[in-house]
């Protein structure tokens, strides 16, 4: 098994949506370029209930049709999972999470027809992948401030609780906006090791907080289910 992969695929889930606040989301899409081919888009709808935003990432592939789906309720702030639901039209791969105060729930079946394996795992304060990108935006202006930043992920599925840092690693211009490059790894260094290269994301410096590309482990598995690694670049 590849462990460094192995790891990082339970740390990302990739180029998700960024507020900080409810009224900050904007609907956007996105290109995927895997092995240097652009060979996937995603769009990212909100639907906005109250202090609940709903919202859906759909993943389409190289004819347009739509692979991959995920449907997440969350709060804002203070960042707050409802609910996170995923489904691949390819592999027939279903996956459920939610949270009851400090527990995190997953229900995953890997295939149709398949059992469906239920797990859990207690975190305070912790967060679910889908919900790091969130996360990491309503840290930017701490970030540019030179501040680092630590929170626990949450992987269920796994059985795991990580400690986690976000630290800014530089500034650039993305189509000539200024951007700040934002580094994620584990505070851990043993779990450091395994996930090797840390995943970067570029966000706007200005607000909204824009996140503009991102380079790590993909929120969309191959047809085959497993993990990939690529390059993402929004547009809005």
């Amino acid at each position: 098994m590849n462990y460094r992969i192995y790891l990082a695929a339970l740390i990302v889930s990739a180029f998700q949506a960024y507020s900080l606040s409810a009224q900050a989301h904007i609907n956007h899409s996105a290109q995927m370029t895997i092995d240097g081919k652009n060979s996937h888009t995603y769009t990212i709808q909100f639907a906005q209930n109250g202090d609940t935003m709903r919202r859906v990432t759909s993943y389409f592939d190289s004819e347009k049709r739509l692979v991959r789906q995920e449907t997440t309720r969350f709060r804002p702030k203070p960042l707050l999972l409802y609910s996170n639901s995923i489904e691949d039209f390819r592999t027939g791969e279903t996956l459920q999470q939610s949270v009851v105060k400090n527990t995190f729930i997953v229900k995953r079946r890997e295939r149709k027809g398949a059992d469906v394996e239920e797990k859990s795992v207690t975190a305070e304060n912790g967060i679910l992948s889908t919900l790091v990108t969130e996360r990491i935006a309503q840290s930017v202006d701490a970030l540019e401030r030179g501040e680092t930043i630590h929170f626990t992920l949450a992987l269920p599925l796994r059985n795991m609780v990580i400690e986690m840092n976000i630290v800014k690693v530089s500034n650039e211009a993305v189509g000539g906006i200024p951007c700040a490059v934002i580094s994620l790894a584990p505070s851990n260094f043993i779990y450091k090791t395994l996930m090797g290269e840390p995943s970067l994301f570029t966000f706007e410096v200005a607000k909204p907080h824009r996140l503009m590309r991102y380079k790590g482990i993909l929120g969309l598995p191959s047809a085959e289910g497993k993990q990939q690694s690529g390059l993402v670049m929004g547009k809005y």
